[in-house]
């Protein structure tokens, strides 16, 4: 058997049914680890995160572990937002691509700094502070598992799996308490595709499933059990590109993703388009359908890029998107940057 169908076989077996099953504790949350499904990159907030088959970027393994290959042999990226006014969320991204396989490791990190302690009877602080840093070190590997006459017939597909470490460090002055917590889980993802060339264009369709924490992991705080997230997503996109007549220049690409999330406390439903000129700027809007919130569940963002034939052999992106995320939060914006580079 080849590496490839190694590969798929053994990634098969795992992926269905699910293994994880957890009892015997409450569902209560485990802080910002709950919240890290919301922060997986402005192109696909933008989208209402709805994008889990083409999800681009070095960040694209936070919502698939099986990623397809984007033509860049090295890839690095930071992206940023604010959240509720203390939390800070930073990712930092790279990923590296070898004939039919992909490796990307991201750090996500949200943390407080110094946040007053405020009570109802002291609605002011009385100078005690807290601190609190919660790190997610995702390592992902995926490949290109499907044999070369079903590639040259335009089909795709590419297998995925991600390993994900969990650390959590608190502080307070008040009573001196301190607390360090650590574990891990797993991710695995599977996508399928077809591209077929049309009159001056290319249509493509991708189907893709994950699981996220496919062993149902928990985590230890304080000496108290408590869940990680744990969740499913199958979703489906459609990608419609048009060309110049000399078949060089893509000028417009039109996206459409839906996708289902459901996890142990909801389901949502997502939309996403995507509207690109000249393979330069992209026009987003979505549409998550999160019962857990009050707001708005539109998304917006636009990204732009500056392609390699401008800067041989560099690439670069710059995306913005901005989503409400109502009582946990109000309307928040997120950034990123991503360069690539093709040796």
């Amino acid at each position: 058997m080849s590496v490839r169908g190694a590969v798929f076989v053994l990634v098969w077996l795992l992926f269905w049914p699910s293994t994880g099953q957890t009892a015997g504790f409450s569902k209560v949350g485990t802080w910002g680890f709950q919240a890290e499904t919301w922060f997986t990159g402005s192109r696909n907030i933008a989208l209402g995160q709805a994008d889990l088959a083409m999800a681009t970027g070095p960040l694209a393994i936070l919502k698939n572990p099986a990623v397809a290959q984007e033509g860049l042999t090295v890839m690095a990226g930071y992206e940023s937002a604010n959240w509720i006014s203390d939390y800070d969320i930073r990712n930092w991204a790279a990923a590296g691509e070898w004939k039919f396989l992909r490796m990307g490791v991201v750090r996500h990190e949200m943390a407080i700094d110094d946040m007053i302690i405020r009570t109802a009877y002291n609605p002011e602080g009385t100078g005690e502070t807290f601190n609190s840093s919660e790190q997610i070190w995702t390592t992902g590997l995926s490949a290109d598992f499907l044999p070369a006459a079903l590639t040259t017939q335009g089909f795709f597909g590419f297998v995925g799996f991600n390993w994900n470490h969990y650390s959590r460090t608190t502080s307070s002055s008040y009573n001196n308490y301190n607390s360090f917590a650590s574990t891990d889980d797993f991710d695995l993802g599977l996508t399928l595709g077809w591209e077929k060339p049309v009159a001056q264009g290319l249509f493509s369709l991708a189907v893709s499933a994950m699981e996220h924490n496919f062993q149902g992991n928990t985590i230890s705080i304080d000496d108290r059990e408590t869940l990680l997230p744990h969740y499913y997503e199958m979703g489906l996109t459609l990608n419609f590109s048009f060309f110049s007549d000399d078949q060089k220049t893509e000028e417009f690409r039109f996206l459409l993703a839906a996708s289902n999330h459901r996890d142990d406390y909801y389901d949502a439903d997502r939309v996403g388009a995507e509207f690109v000129i000249l393979d330069a700027v992209s026009i987003r809007v979505g549409n998550n359908d999160r019962p857990i919130t009050e707001g708005s569940s539109m998304t917006s963002g636009v990204g732009v890029k500056i392609a390699r034939k401008h800067l041989n052999p560099f690439e670069v992106r710059l995306n913005w998107a901005t989503y409400d995320l109502g009582n946990l939060g109000g309307l928040e914006d997120m950034f990123g940057a991503t360069v690539g580079v093709v040796f």
